[in-house]
């Protein structure tokens, strides 16, 4: 049984990459072949199972190789969300005789900012730093926002709705001069696109995840610094030391080291490519009639992996289904909160004007794609802007 697209895929623009991305064909085909030979429990004594457990450990090695970690400081986990959740709520248990308070921003992913929610449910105090309308988080803040009895701060590197990239070599320097507060970052949608240093900037726990760099869904790695210590959230055997117990899912394992292996190698080409498809986009849209792109660099810097724009008198769900309808797939935000009706978190902290921010898209996009994608996109925007704009004006 073969589920088709309502569009043939040869004729479908996938911008959409923040929230999934496709499984590229050699981690297809790396993955089946291993399957195949190598199905054993890694927890097994016998060849099959020493085997798998050999696949383990080279994944290890070069997800560690591209945060700069050791290979013995990578744990797997399902995904970024239950990374986030280890190491936030892992990290708080473990250290609350420190003391019970807290710092995180208010444009994290929701899996940060609910499990922010949920210790605040235990007696928790959390600061919430508000960005600048451009999105980003002025280091000054935290320093100023730290206190004796702060135990985590978590800062997400780039945000997955609008892109901005946090200085997290200055943060977590200045986190980190003060040696019982441990320092967090979500690294979901920057792990195998833009560089990593786990030791320059200080950070303690780090969280990544396998579908956003051609992966399979249901696979993604927490980063634990040596000598940095969690409450376990789960019971179970001892893989993954205790920390994550549960049989290691190899097949997600297995693909999550091909993709990580292929971006490794072509990250540095991969980031230009990125940046001329959005550097083009931008110069074919920003000067249209009611448009604000939302992720041009300013004060700081964004990925060129994601494309914020608003549309102003539209309605983003609406402009996204009439872009659909001509082949081309973006979002309004953020996946894990796309059926919401209200205005997206990040959007509101960095108090983006009403009149924009209902008609706001996500373009986001990954290796596959290529320009004559962006230059047609761009046809179709326009297309669709004053299909839109007729009907408005019949009515």
């Amino acid at each position: 049984y073969r589920m088709e697209c309502a569009i043939g895929e040869d004729k479908m623009i996938y911008f959409d990459n923040s929230s999934t991305t496709k499984p590229k064909k050699e981690v297809n085909d790396f993955v089946y072949e291993n399957n195949l030979i190598n199905y054993g429990n890694p927890s097994s004594l016998h060849h099959l199972g020493i085997e798998s457990e050999k696949i383990i450990k080279m994944t290890k090695k070069v997800v560690a190789e591209i945060i700069k970690a050791r290979q013995n400081e990578i744990y797997f986990t399902s995904g970024g969300t239950e990374a986030n959740n280890m190491a936030i709520i892992g990290t708080a248990l473990r250290n609350q005789k420190k003391g019970k308070h807290i710092i995180t921003t208010q444009i994290e992913h929701a899996a940060v900012l609910n499990a922010y929610k949920y210790l605040e449910t235990l007696g928790f105090e959390t600061t919430y730093l508000k960005p600048d309308k451009n999105g980003f988080i002025d280091p000054k803040m935290i320093e100023t926002s730290l206190r004796e009895d702060t135990i985590l701060v978590s800062v997400m590197h780039v945000n997955n709705e609008i892109g901005s990239v946090q200085d997290i070599e200055t943060i977590g320097n200045m986190v980190k001069s003060r040696e019982h507060i441990n320092f967090h970052v979500d690294a979901v949608q920057s792990y195998g696109k833009l560089p990593i240093d786990v030791n320059r900037c200080k950070i303690d726990l780090l969280s990544l995840s396998g579908h956003k760099i051609h992966a399979f869904k249901g696979i993604g790695a927490l980063y634990i610094r040596k000598g940095i210590k969690l409450t376990s959230l789960f019971y179970g055997g001892q893989q993954e030391e205790g920390i994550r117990p549960g049989t290691e899912n190899l097949p997600g394992i297995l693909s999550l080291f091909k993709a990580s292996e292929i971006a490794k190698k072509g990250s540095q080409e991969y980031y230009q490519k990125m940046k001329d498809i959005n550097d083009y986009l931008i110069s074919q849209l920003e000067n249209l009639d009611g448009i604000k792109i939302n992720s041009q660099a300013v004060n700081g810097i964004y990925s060129p992996y994601i494309l914020n724009i608003s549309f102003e008198g539209l309605k983003g769900e609406v402009l996204l289904h009439t872009l659909e309808q001509r082949g081309l797939y973006v979002s309004t935000g953020s996946a894990c909160n796309s059926k919401k009706k209200t205005v997206s978190h990040v959007l509101q902290a960095i108090e983006l004007s009403p009149k924009f921010s209902d008609g706001t898209l996500r373009l986001s996009f990954s290796a596959l794609n290529t320009m004559d994608e962006a230059v047609e996109s761009v046809d179709i925007i326009k297309e669709s802007l004053n299909f839109l704009k007729s009907i408005m004006k019949r009515r």
